[in-house]
């Protein structure tokens, strides 16, 4: 469901604003740079990669819909908060007094974007048992989990970061 990707060229094309003429154009560029690229990589050393010193969070803005912002305030103080509690993906509740939506989640990625590449996140799955037993089941996990889904009418998902440097 997350979709960090929505700009820069396929996001372009796939909400229309890239005429085919440009797009073409973009594609044969690009398909010449490739059949150069051999040739300029002999005899040369492969860059070591710098990790980038950040600390990297998924961002969701939640808007709900009328008369349910207090209710899906029940579902996260009564079970997901308790579940989330002392695992390092323990988000950070932003209450919005005015504005589109009625709150932002900043959720940790302790290893960063490489996060979305996993088959399965270890750091939600200690999360995911701990709702488990705080909803009393799997059926009533379940249960809590479509039920705050279904409050929400509307839902953005971001990626940010926060420079280490700057954090300190």
């Amino acid at each position: 469901m997350f979709t960090v990707f929505k700009t820069g060229v396929a996001g372009t094309i796939i909400n229309g604003g890239l005429s085919m003429r440009k797009f073409a154009l973009a594609a044969a560029a690009f398909g010449l740079a490739l059949t150069a690229a051999p040739a300029m990589a002999d005899d040369h050393e492969k860059p070591e990669m710098e990790e980038f010193a950040a600390d990297w969070y998924q961002i969701n803005m939640i808007k709900f819909y009328s008369g349910k912002r207090a209710r899906a305030g029940e579902l996260l103080d009564n079970y997901l908060n308790k579940a989330l509690e002392g695992t390092k993906v323990k988000p950070t509740e932003i209450h919005v007094n005015v504005g589109d939506y009625d709150i932002i989640m900043m959720w940790p990625m302790p290893a960063g974007p490489k996060q979305f590449g996993w088959a399965q996140n270890p750091y939600f799955a200690e999360a995911w048992e701990n709702l488990k037993e705080v909803a009393g089941g799997e059926d009533e996990r379940q249960a809590i989990i479509d039920e705050f889904d279904s409050l929400i009418q509307e839902e953005k998902e971001m990626l940010a970061h926060i420079d280490k440097d700057e954090a300190e």
